[in-house]
């Protein structure tokens, strides 16, 4: 349930509500896991002008887990083992962010124009089974038209997390993945791998889960083109297509711990240059808008700069480019 003002003379918004849900997942080790996700919560929006704008948001959350195919003592003792986290887990997250968008948008995404995003997340701590954690965000982008519908597009973006429960960052995938995969499968045992870690994509070639660690970076590149202008169709049937957008991409990523160092990023074998401390891949992409969705085809071969895969990993996503 949400409630929500807005302002039209200073142009601000602001948003209340209260959730109460339930989420199922499966586990290979403890089978059918329940978890009741309930809390308040509210958003201030306040834009600064045209292109900027600084947002507030604070909620009051909690996670109650049930696990409904082991008994009770052992829930108990893998617990109190570390296995699993505790059956309830309770935080206040505070959020605080400033966004300028200058972006110009084309048939599939942004083609002009900049974008940047900088903003705190923390949550102090709830009794004893709180989660405690500040993590600081930042996303820069940058869109070059060169002549109509070519451009280049450019996205840097890192981040660190730091308290007793730093948040996880999780790099691999796309935004709305439909034929997705999960490196060493859906991790449901930990709450806070659920709802307290952070999704960064695009990462193409990489499976969701492929690099983790409460510090990241990540840089995007893409060469972006008309690939059809238009296309007709005369058997099966008589169908047009039109503005089918292409892309020629680079993804660079890293995720690692504190305390931990990416130490010669970069190394010499054979004469060669190559690297297991990034993960990178190169790749082919093209967008279709069908005026009710827009979707994707990526086509990424992961490579260390010494060998690179000997074939792609095919991606089927939703959604307009970043």
């Amino acid at each position: 349930i949400v409630f929500g003002d807005w302002s039209s003379d200073v142009c601000s918004s602001d948003l209340t509500g209260f959730f109460h849900n339930a989420y199922f997942f499966y586990s290979d080790y403890f089978g059918w896991v329940r978890d009741r996700n309930f809390g308040l919560s509210a958003l201030l929006s306040n834009p600064l002008n045209k292109f900027e704008r600084i947002d507030f948001g604070i909620s009051a959350m909690g996670i109650s887990r049930s696990y409904l195919d082991i008994a009770d003592d052992i829930v108990d003792m893998a617990i109190g083992e570390g296995f699993l986290s505790p059956r309830n887990r309770y935080f206040l997250l505070n959020s605080l962010s400033y966004t300028k968008d200058t972006s110009v948008w084309g048939y599939t995404g942004p083609t002009n124009g900049s974008g940047m995003s900088f903003g705190v997340t923390y949550s102090p701590g709830m009794g004893k089974n709180g989660i405690d954690f500040a993590t600081f965000r930042g996303d820069w982008r940058r869109y070059t038209r060169i002549v109509r519908d070519y451009g280049f597009a450019t996205r840097l973006a890192g981040g660190f997390s730091e308290g007793k429960n730093k948040q996880k960052f999780f790099l691999g995938g796309m935004p709305n993945w439909l034929n997705h995969y999960f490196f060493g499968g859906i991790r449901v045992e930990h709450i806070e791998d659920i709802y307290f870690a952070s999704f960064e994509m695009p990462l193409r070639g990489a499976d969701y889960y492929t690099l983790e660690g409460n510090r990241f970076f990540m840089g995007n590149f893409e060469f972006r083109f008309p690939l059809v202008r238009h296309l007709l169709m005369g058997f099966p049937l008589p169908i047009g297509i039109s503005n089918i957008g292409g892309a020629l991409f680079t993804d660079i990523g890293a995720a690692w711990d504190k305390g931990k160092r990416l130490d010669k990023v970069f190394k010499l074998n054979r004469n060669s240059l190559y690297t297991d401390n990034l993960f990178v891949s190169y790749g082919f992409g093209a967008r279709m808008n069908l005026g009710f969705l827009l979707l994707r085809l990526d086509l990424a071969w992961p490579t260390n700069f010494y060998r690179s895969a000997t074939s792609p990993q095919v991606l089927w996503s939703l959604g307009a480019d970043f």
